[in-house]
């Protein structure tokens, strides 16, 4: 992780810890050591020690299936949790450098070479009401995230915004990190693997969860950002009736 900023490093290693901590009580110290030697090997393979990785290949080749199922949630939870840590940190105002990314500059920087070509203020306007972004929500056969654990990742999202909200040495840290291993917990006690084929509700429960989770909040969002960039450039507001983004299954 040596490439990553710091404080999205921090974060990962935190997750980590509060993850690792979580196996140990509830899985024992055995798998935890289990998960612990195998990553340590991987990441000793991936930095070219052969025997290192030959060793990692017998060692994964000798675990029975039971053994094999808590290494590989363990894993495989840690690295959802690291997707979560990078997707908060990247629209965090806490990121070191916050100019690496600006998407939020995208269409500012649009309409700013529009106006520079000598398109007007009304067909700017008017292009943005014929745009079409047409979202389309699917389920997919493979899909198998259940919605619970989709509102748990979410709260995980939002308890490392309010910890990047606070200063080092805030007293509320300790509460919201006990709050994040609470959660963590019960991300691991959770069944993430459907046993069963999902059934036409489940794959609509799973697209409710994109909606409200998700899209509710951030297309008015944008739609409030848009009209504001608008007025900053001395256009109106797009119409009440207009919406450039659209839903579809």
């Amino acid at each position: 992780m040596t490439d990553l900023d710091p404080l999205l490093r921090e974060k990962v290693k935190l997750l980590g810890k509060l993850l690792g901590e979580t196996i140990r009580q509830d899985s024992g110290d055995q798998v935890f050591e289990r998960i612990e030697a195998v990553r340590a090997l991987a990441k000793s393979a991936h930095s070219g020690n052969a025997q290192d990785k030959q060793q990692l290949i017998e060692q994964l080749k000798s675990l029975s299936d039971d053994e094999l199922v808590p290494l590989t949630r363990g894993f495989n939870q840690f690295l959802n949790l690291a997707n979560i840590a990078e997707q908060q940190h990247a629209i965090s105002w806490r990121q070191q450098d916050p100019d690496v990314t600006q998407l939020d500059q995208m269409l500012p920087d649009v309409i700013e070479k529009l106006i520079k070509r000598g398109k007007t203020p009304e067909v700017i306007q008017q292009q943005l009401r014929d745009m079409k972004v047409e979202l389309v929500l699917t389920a997919h056969p493979t899909e198998v995230t259940r919605r619970t654990l989709i509102q748990k990742y979410d709260e995980v999202t939002a308890l490392l915004q309010a910890l990047d909200d606070l200063h080092e040495d805030h007293p509320r840290r300790t509460e919201l990190q006990s709050k994040l291993a609470a959660i963590i917990t019960s991300i691991w006690r959770s069944d993430e693997i459907r046993k069963q084929r999902p059934t036409a509700v489940d794959e609509a429960k799973w697209g409710f969860a994109v909606v409200e989770n998700s899209l509710w909040h951030a297309v008015p969002k944008m739609m409030s950002q848009v009209d504001a960039l608008l007025a900053e450039k001395g256009l109106q507001p797009l119409p009440l009736t207009d919406c450039p983004v659209t839903f579809c299954s």
